[in-house]
């Protein structure tokens, strides 16, 4: 501070020049201040002021600082894979409790209903509060005359109540068409009739039998020919008709449906093959076979050849890579009807029995085979699921799935001696015999050779498959339980009819047991909920009578002999035949 006061004062007296040469010289000479100077000279305190030079900076810190920013990289991605790690578990835990959800709905919406808003009892142990939420059932049937009975969604009723316009009503065969509402049947006489308008659709054809595809309904008529009526000119049949007159009576006229199935190029004609004995149709399918016991198919309504088939025919050269087949154009499935003799020579079989699903198609001939062909998307084959066996275009045998139910098995004859087909799953029933030469050993699970098996295989997310299982696919054949029916005991089924997703079996006594698809009250069981299990009808309400669905439930409804029950995808009747 000294010297600079000095230096101001000399330089006050010196010329310009020389002031000028001396602040260059000041400005050349290393500053220093006190600090600097005594700073290095404290004892065991650090310098932190001290100033740096291009020696001391630190020439490493962009590497470091580059480091730095990958480590923070690292981290992020780390973080990004953990949060990735759990909402993947998070919702695998999601969808895992909503599909057990889903599958239990069933049994939380039965005790819901019963029990009402919630499922706690009262603490004093009454059940009061509930008996009002309750539903109440009424009737109404009348003891008198023949009614058709009507459950699901046609009449919004979950219990069988009676169509007042089919009073005394006796018919051959009834259809049901969903989307147009209508409700039509065979009459004595064989006239096809609407039976809630009393209309006479189509008069003189003696038909027999009806079966519904697409649009198309598909009539068997007395004479063994199959019938092709438009569900689109339902209500205008007339111009498929022909008037020819009787050799008998040249006065009189008879009508003629013209619009057929031709067997007539298909049919050994010349050895009496003429009439079609029984028939089925799936989606777009139709399997038939003739009086002689050979199998035929075609494709039905609406085949305009975009579409692909799945091996419902039987027939290689129809499969899945190949043009879909002319509508109503017959092809014999010759594979389903010849095989092979331990010789090699070709031999004809004798199929007895044919049915359809959507897209497959099972089969059995007189001895006991059974056959199946088609879609196995859901194991509706008794087939492994897999992508070389999810379509079948050609039969094949597959009695030999059914071996893991019966001990013994190699020393078993093991017959189908009945078949059905829902949409998607398959029911066969079995029996079970000694080959000739062989003695059946005792067993601790010893088969009864009189008794009847039943089986399921296929789509059972609804509870088709009646083995108390919600299961999408089931491709090994699984027992239905019918023994959970009441009362327990033997059963024997002797009739059966399947909807698309959900079935209603007769029994020999006369009961009725169903389970399935029942979100329309097409089980006829008083409630919408689906069953996984053959579940007794309640007995039909008389007319004015009215109960509580638990009280109903307890009764068992059983049928006459001649009542027989039809099936559609959400409506379901009983009628005398």
């Amino acid at each position: 501070m000294v010297e600079s006061m000095m230096l101001s004062r000399v330089s006050a007296r010196l010329p310009r020049c020389l002031i000028a040469h001396s602040r260059r010289l000041y400005s050349m000479t290393p500053q220093f201040d006190e600090s600097e100077m005594f700073g290095e000279k404290l004892e065991g305190k650090p310098y932190k002021a001290k100033r740096l030079n291009k020696f001391d900076y630190d020439w490493t810190k962009d590497v470091k600082h580059q480091a730095s920013q990958e480590e923070i990289e690292s981290r992020y991605v780390k973080m990004m894979k953990l949060n990735a790690i759990f909402k993947g578990l998070g919702l695998f835990v999601l969808i895992g409790g909503g599909a057990t959800l889903y599958l239990s709905w069933p049994n939380i919406k039965s005790k819901y209903i019963i029990l009402g808003k919630s499922n706690q009892l009262p603490s004093d142990g009454s059940e009061a509060i509930f008996a009002k939420k309750e539903p109440v059932l009424v009737g109404n049937v009348s003891k008198e005359g023949t009614r058709v009975l009507m459950f699901g969604q046609m009449n919004k009723s979950t219990i069988p109540k009676a169509i007042k316009e089919a009073f005394n009503k006796e018919l051959k065969d009834l259809i049901i068409l969903d989307d147009k509402k209508k409700c039509l049947g065979v009459d004595q006489a064989g006239n096809l009739v609407d039976i809630l308008s009393d209309d006479v659709i189509l008069r003189g054809q003696k038909l027999e039998q009806l079966k519904l595809s697409g649009k198309t309904i598909y009539a068997l008529n007395k004479d063994g020919k199959i019938l092709i009526i438009p569900v689109g000119h339902i209500d205008n049949l007339s111009k498929y008709l022909d008037y020819h007159r009787s050799w008998l009576f040249p006065w009189r006229k008879y009508p003629v449906y013209n619009n057929q199935i031709d067997i007539n190029h298909v049919f050994n004609t010349r050895k009496g093959e003429k009439k079609i004995s029984q028939f089925d149709v799936g989606k777009d399918h139709l399997v038939l076979i003739s009086n002689h016991g050979k199998a035929y198919t075609c494709s039905t309504d609406g085949s305009d050849g975009n579409k692909e088939s799945f091996g419902q025919f039987g027939i290689p050269y129809f499969s899945k890579f190949d043009t879909f087949p002319v509508a109503h154009e017959l092809h014999e499935i010759e594979m389903l009807n010849n095989s092979f003799d331990q010789s090699g020579n070709v031999i004809s079989k004798s199929i007895e029995q044919v049915a359809c699903g959507d897209y497959h198609t099972l089969a059995r001939d007189s001895l006991g085979n059974l056959y199946s062909f088609g879609w196995n998307r859901f194991g509706q084959l008794a087939m492994p699921i897999s992508y070389k066996s999810e379509s079948i275009p050609y039969p094949k045998i597959i009695n030999g799935a059914f071996n893991a139910h019966f001990p013994g098995a190699n020393a078993l004859d093991i017959k189908c001696i009945d078949l059905n087909c829902s949409a998607e799953t398959s029911y066969v029933t079995m029996k079970a015999s000694p080959k000739s030469g062989h003695i059946v050993g005792e067993s601790k699970k010893a088969i009864d050779m009189n008794k009847e098996h039943y089986f399921a295989f296929g789509n059972g997310l609804e509870g088709e498959l009646g083995n108390g299982i919600y299961k999408n696919s089931q491709q090994e054949p699984t027992r239905i339980k019918f023994e959970n029916a009441k009362p327990v005991g033997d059963i024997k089924v002797k009739q059966w009819y399947t909807g698309p997703h959900h079935v209603i079996c007769k029994l020999d006594d006369g009961r009725l047991v169903a389970w399935g698809r029942n979100d329309s009250g097409q089980l006829g069981i008083g409630k919408k909920i689906k069953q996984s299990k053959p579940t007794n009808v309640p007995a039909v309400l008389l007319q004015g009578q009215s109960k509580k669905l638990s009280d109903l439930s307890e009764t068992i409804i059983t049928l006459n002999p001649n009542e027989r029950v039809f099936t559609s995808s959400s409506t379901s009747c009983i009628y005398n035949y």
